[in-house]
């Protein structure tokens, strides 16, 4: 490998990266989207909830064949807008080869072939945070992790992008207690 081939190769691989992260992203997000709107399924119907004699939640249950069916739905959705992204190319401005500062991001566009290889995890998760004194906010999120793996000339670069969908957030309002107090006693002094 030649000296100013060991100086290219790292802004080659930074600028690279960068595109096929972006592009990977808008991928993410209009399968996300496209997915989201379709009526294949129901979104009401992902959660539910059991009541008591008082008719006050006591228990939030996932209806985990339809959630299952949501992660596919999405998983494959983003395969296939990630299957789309071809060759790319990126362009590299010639004075960035150079190493000045002066001539850096100046000159005119070497472009570069790259070609994105990627994989797709999803991960489904379900959250219950504190709202306050009398509330919980349930929330069921789908983690996307998409792995990028750039070929450029001699050598491979990875790289992943995630995103977080929120697939359904609910607020559960309990009972307002009658009295409330919020006491600091400090431990270990008499």
């Amino acid at each position: 490998m030649s000296v100013a081939e060991n100086s290219v190769r790292p802004i080659l691989r930074t600028m690279a990266l960068a595109n096929v992260e972006i592009i990977a992203g808008e991928k993410i997000s209009e399968a996300i989207e496209e997915e989201m709107v379709s009526e294949d399924y129901e979104l009401e119907s992902i959660i539910s909830f059991e009541k008591d004699a008082d008719g006050r939640i006591n228990a939030v249950k996932t209806n985990i064949v339809t959630a299952n069916r949501l992660k596919s739905a999405l998983s494959l959705a983003v395969l296939d807008k990630i299957g789309q992204i071809t060759e790319s190319d990126v362009a590299v401005p010639s004075g960035s080869l150079t190493g000045l500062a002066l001539l850096s991001g100046r000159g005119p566009n070497i472009p570069v072939k790259t070609v994105p290889v990627g994989s797709v995890r999803t991960n489904l998760q379900s959250k219950l945070t504190n709202g306050g004194i009398n509330q919980t906010l349930h929330r069921i999120i789908l983690e996307i992790t998409v792995d990028m793996n750039v070929i450029l000339p001699r050598e491979t670069v990875s790289s992943e992008v995630s995103m977080n969908v929120v697939v359904s957030e609910t607020v559960i309002v309990g009972t307002v207690p009658e009295y409330f107090s919020d006491i600091s006693i400090p431990l270990g002094e008499s």
